[in-house]
């Protein structure tokens, strides 16, 4: 949740300083989605010390997909609302 605030006012301020900044903050939702995919990809253990379960990164990448592009997508309509 505090990365989308993050990420919205983020979208709001290069709204209001750039031209492009509704292309600026979609590219880089992009990339930090597909950087964020690459936590669940390469866990082996987990934070508390156990080894991942088989399949984890089948359940957590969709989540990391979804949030993502919710944010990516919902951000500027929701900001550029009339």
């Amino acid at each position: 949740m505090l990365g989308l605030f993050i990420g919205g006012f983020v979208y709001f301020v290069l709204h209001r300083l750039t031209k492009k900044g509704t292309f600026i903050f979609i590219t880089a939702g992009v990339v930090f989605t597909f950087l964020s995919l690459m936590g669940p990809i390469n866990m082996t253990d987990l934070p508390d010390g156990n080894s991942a379960p088989e399949g984890f990164a089948l359940l957590t990448i969709p989540m990391h997909l979804i949030a993502g592009l919710a944010a990516i997508i919902i951000t500027p309509k929701w900001v550029n609302r009339k």
